[in-house]
């Protein structure tokens, strides 16, 4: 199965005040990736102009994936307020949950399961080695320890 998949874009910004501004300019009819270019203070995506790119639930702030999930394609939340700052979001794709044919993910069963059968056979090797090791501890001499530290140092005459 794939999971929902979004792609979204934000512009995001320190304070609710730069924010509201962000919207007006927005409803005024500038382009999303414009404002975000000039407003955003996330440096991975002002460039790209607000671009966050595909994810699916789970790997961003939850306030900023409620509002992805409420959005359809081309809307634009509210004003969403999270750890980061305020966010205006741009619902850029959404595709529903789907099973992917067969043809898409046989090649990755089939190494899946060659790798699960090559871990089966690396485990039973490693048992059958253990099973058939013969394991002796010997115990080492005991070392006696020296008599002294202290290196000899050759004492110098005051004649000399």
């Amino acid at each position: 199965m794939e999971p929902e998949t979004f792609r979204a874009s934000h512009i995001l910004v320190s304070d609710e005040e730069t924010a509201k501004k962000a919207m007006e300019r927005l409803k005024a009819g500038e382009s999303f990736a414009k404002v975000a270019g000039e407003l955003s203070t996330d440096p991975s995506t002002k460039t790209k102009g607000g671009d966050i790119g595909y994810f699916v639930k789970g790997q961003l702030i939850p306030e900023f994936e409620t509002a992805c999930e409420s959005l359809k394609p081309g809307e634009l939340s509210g004003i969403v307020k999270t750890q980061l700052g305020y966010h205006i979001i741009q619902l850029t794709e959404k595709k529903a949950p789907h099973q992917r044919p067969l043809e898409e993910v046989q090649d990755q069963i089939r190494k899946q399961l060659a790798a699960q059968q090559q871990q089966r056979q690396v485990e039973l090797f490693v048992q059958e080695l253990r099973t058939k090791a013969q394991v002796q501890i010997k115990e080492a001499p005991a070392v006696p320890a020296p008599a002294s530290n202290r290196a000899a140092v050759p004492s110098k005459s005051p004649n000399s």
